[in-house]
């Protein structure tokens, strides 16, 4: 099957999210791994969330409403989880696990055709967020999300603000000031010294998220020279 849409962002998360949760929801002991819809609605917006409160931005384009599940983003979701079917996504419909409830798994084809390209900084908290929360069951992750205020001030049915999370410029200016000179000094010889050694070595996560720190201190080290 021949991809009829751009393959962006949101689409690389889903994708690795359902790569990396190869042991499933354990307390439902999926046999041959896969995460629940439900489950990987939750785990994407947690994801925003923590973006949002963070980087300012969301890390998908999903819209979430309040639903009966929680936060869900119920416009075009299940949707897009089915044109990802070319990049190796497939759903396992209505398998009973626990008490005759239908539930539908979604895995990846072994030798899945996708190339991910996440930037370090959201493979970071997807990374994050998976490890707090993927070993919970699906009852304490809706608990913890229906706990978040956004949630809680938000009628069901109703969109999620997730604006209301982005931090506050006052906030930000009181850190860049405390910092101000940490941020816009140059690199230390050390420093270098071990970016130079590292960039000799292959590449990964660890490597490029430093590479990307570094840049960020230049930058502001540039910006305050008038360079």
């Amino acid at each position: 099957m021949t991809p009829s849409h751009t393959f962006d962002q949101t689409d690389q998360l889903i994708l690795y999210l359902v790569k990396n949760l190869t042991k499933g929801v354990p307390q439902l002991l999926l046999e041959g791994g896969g995460v629940l819809t439900t489950m990987l609605a939750k785990l994407l917006f947690l994801i925003d969330v923590w973006s949002m409160q963070t980087a300012g931005s969301q890390a998908t384009d999903f819209r979430y409403v309040r639903y009966k599940f929680g936060p869900y983003p119920l416009a075009q979701f299940q949707e897009r989880l089915e044109r990802l079917e070319p990049w190796g996504l497939y759903a396992t419909p209505n398998v009973s696990i626990e008490e005759g409830k239908p539930y539908r798994i979604y895995r990846l084809t072994k030798g899945h055709e996708a190339r991910l390209d996440l930037s370090p900084a959201i493979k970071l908290l997807a990374d994050e967020v998976m490890t707090t929360f993927a070993n919970q069951t699906l009852g304490q992750v809706l608990i913890h999300v229906y706990g978040l205020e956004c949630v809680q001030n938000t009628a069901f049915g109703e969109a999620i603000d997730l604006e209301s999370l982005r931090p506050k410029q006052d906030i930000l200016q009181k850190v860049l000031r405390v910092f101000r000179d940490d941020l816009s000094a140059g690199l230390s010889e050390q420093h270098e010294a071990v970016l130079k050694e590292a960039n000799k070595e292959a590449s990964n996560e660890n490597v490029e998220l430093a590479r990307a720190m570094a840049e960020k201190q230049r930058r502001a080290f540039r910006l305050k020279h008038g360079s």
